[in-house]
């Protein structure tokens, strides 16, 4: 048997000892390198992440903001004084205002309320199916929510327009109005910051409300037609009796009594007004129906079916008499009589014809026959 001299033994030794520590530290670079690559990329990651967050809140004083109050519309809003208010036109609203910043332009930047006539009484949001889904807005919703605002349910979010305008709008029904309060995101302007106008818009939206209009109006009521209705000045009621007792009330804007014997074709002849009459459907040849009435009486109007205060009614805009313009009326069938509130000349945008509208929302029965 050969042995191999010591000296060999040591040198095999001393290479298998180096063959180790090179493959150990092999292996430990490797470790840092794959420790850095991956810190490098949590770092990247991390970076791209806070460009997606939220903006940093944004802290508004409200303390020294001013009220601006829509007493036609009923509603105020609380904003800075830098905003400037104007009233302007459009085609879907009845009222509509706009409020800017100095540096804002006249196709970008501010925020509005515009008011929308709902006299159909359609819930909130078949309103806005109406409106977006095809409607008049040309715009639609891109993400919606319920929300509520000072004990106001409403629906916010965002909708897109033509030319890819996108806004923040929110809404809100009441009577016979929506209200909505839009904030323009597409602004154009580099001078403008979209993120904290938004914050701003968002606190602006937290004063709006809704105040009680009729609160100084007076109360007409008349026992023996068995109606009240409210009405604000300068209109003065005037009751008109034929020989089988009352038959109509006559609000004009005169205190000057009227002809006890006034016949309703001389009505137009006193200038703007509206009449509250009561009549007989069977008192009209060949009628003994509601359905029957509205076919005779208003043969070739475009008619539709609303609630006037929880009540079942017919609207109708059609001309009227002379040079007055237009009238619209509205029919609630009580059997075997049937109550009818007109106005002209009517004009949406007219102070009067506001007031009436307000008006026919506070009509009521005061007896307890059954209807």
């Amino acid at each position: 048997m050969k042995i191999k001299p010591k000296q060999d033994q040591d040198q095999r030794g001393f290479y298998l000892l180096l063959v180790a520590i090179v493959f150990t530290a092999v292996i430990f670079m490797a470790g840092v390198f794959v420790w850095q690559e991956r810190k490098s990329a949590d770092q990247t990651s991390d970076a791209g992440r806070q460009t997606l967050e939220p903006p940093s809140e944004v802290i508004v004083d409200m303390s020294n903001w001013q009220t601006y109050e829509n007493k036609e519309f009923a509603y105020a809003i609380k904003y800075r004084q830098e905003w400037a208010g104007t009233s302007q036109t459009k085609y879907n609203y009845v009222d509509w205002q706009v409020f800017k910043l100095p540096h804002h332009n006249e196709s970008s930047g501010g925020f509005s309320v515009g008011v929308m006539d709902n006299q159909s009484g359609l819930s909130l949001a078949d309103f806005l199916d109406d409106l977006h889904d095809g409607g008049p807005a040309s715009e639609i919703f891109i993400s919606s929510e319920k929300l509520t605002v000072n004990d106001l349910e409403g629906m916010g979010g965002e909708v897109v327009g033509p030319g890819a305008l996108i806004s923040a709008v929110t809404y809100f029904a009441s009577g016979d109005y929506v209200y909505e309060l839009r904030y323009n995101l597409s602004n154009s302007t580099p001078s403008i910051d979209i993120a904290q106008e938004r914050k701003e818009f968002e606190q602006i939206l937290t004063t709006f409300r809704l105040s009680d209009q009729t609160a100084d109006w007076q109360s007409y009521t008349n026992s023996e037609l068995g109606i009240s209705i409210q009405y604000s000045q300068p209109w003065y009621p005037h009751l008109v009796r034929n020989q089988y007792g009352p038959d109509y009330v006559v609000f004009t804007k005169s205190s000057e009594p009227l002809p006890t014997n006034l016949p309703a074709t001389e009505g137009y002849a006193l200038g703007s007004q509206f009449v509250v009459h009561r009549g007989l459907i069977i008192d009209v040849a060949g009628v003994s129906t509601a359905q029957q009435y509205i076919d005779k009486m208003w043969p070739d109007a475009n008619y539709e079916k609303v609630k006037i205060n929880g009540l079942e009614a017919i609207k109708i805009v059609q001309d009227a008499g002379g040079a007055s313009g237009k009238a619209i009326s509205y029919s609630v069938f009580r059997w075997p009589d049937v109550y009818t509130i007109s106005h002209w000349p009517y004009d949406p945008v007219s102070m009067d014809t506001t007031s009436f509208l307000t008006s026919i929302n506070t009509f009521k029965f005061t007896d307890q026959r059954a209807d």
